[in-house]
C-alpha cells in the first residue's frame, strides 16, 4: 500500500515520504479500512516535527479518518466508518495511507469508531 512516512523528526515537514509498504497485519479484535478521507491537525504536524512525546519510527502519521471496512468479521463488510484519536499516529500506524487497521468498538448503531486506532465523517 501507499503511505506517507517518517524516519525521523525534523522542524521541517521536508522528512514526510510517500511510500509502498506492505499491507498492515490485521490483528484479533481489528477491522481494516480502506482510507477515504483523512485530515491534518496540528498535532499531526508537532508530531512529524518530534514535539509529541511517545512517538516510535519509522511512523505513518494521521489520527482522523473516515472509510470503509474492507476486512474484518462479515456483518462488518462494507460499513462506513470513522475513528480519531488514542495511540494512532503516535504508536500506531495512522490515517495518511490507503489503508488503516483500526480496533473495533461501537459507539454509535451505524459507526465503528477507534479511540486507539474512513467516506462519511
Amino acid at each position: 500500500m501507499k503511505a506517507i512516512r517518517i524516519a525521523a523528526f525534523s522542524n521541517s515537514l521536508d522528512n514526510l515520504k510517500l511510500e509502498t509498504i506492505p499491507d498492515l497485519p490485521l490483528l484479533p479484535g481489528e477491522v481494516k479500512v480502506q482510507v477515504m478521507a483523512a485530515c491534518i491537525n496540528p498535532s499531526d504536524v508537532k508530531n512529524v516535527q518530534g514535539k509529541m512525546e511517545g512517538t516510535t519510527l519509522p511512523r505513518i502519521p494521521g489520527r482522523d479518518f473516515a472509510g470503509i471496512v474492507v476486512e474484518g468479521p462479515p456483518n462488518l463488510a462494507g460499513r462506513e466508518v470513522w475513528g480519531t484519536g488514542g495511540d494512532v499516529g503516535f504508536t500506531r500506524d495512522g490515517s495518511h495511507a490507503e489503508f488503516i487497521t483500526s480496533r473495533r468498538k461501537r459507539r454509535r448503531r451505524s459507526r465503528i469508531i477507534s479511540a486507539s486506532s474512513r467516506r462519511h465523517a
